[in-house]
């Protein structure tokens, strides 16, 4: 049986990008952040608070990948199983 990682690695770009919008649409009033930084790619639900500082803390914590493709699939994962998938084989 196919696991959720294993069929959203198995999706395109395209496709993970109108999942994540769908999510974002559902949970957060349509807000989702990608940053895209020379070390790879972060990606949150919401808008960060840079003004207060908060904001630089949550997206400091926040996983990079090198790809797009493997950011949306960890914040999709995250948004369907929540952060303990992230330990699962």
């Amino acid at each position: 049986m196919e696991t959720e990682r294993q069929l959203l690695e198995s999706m395109g770009t395209e496709a993970l990008l109108n999942l994540l919008k769908i999510f974002a649409n559902e949970y957060q009033d349509g807000h989702y952040t990608i940053m895209s930084f020379t070390t790879g790619y972060k990606i949150m639900f919401g808008t960060p608070d840079l003004d207060s500082g908060k904001g630089r803390d949550r997206v400091n914590q926040l996983p990079i990948y090198q790809t797009m493709k493997e950011a949306l699939v960890w914040a999709i994962l995250v948004t369907i199983k929540g952060p303990d998938c992230l330990h699962e084989n």
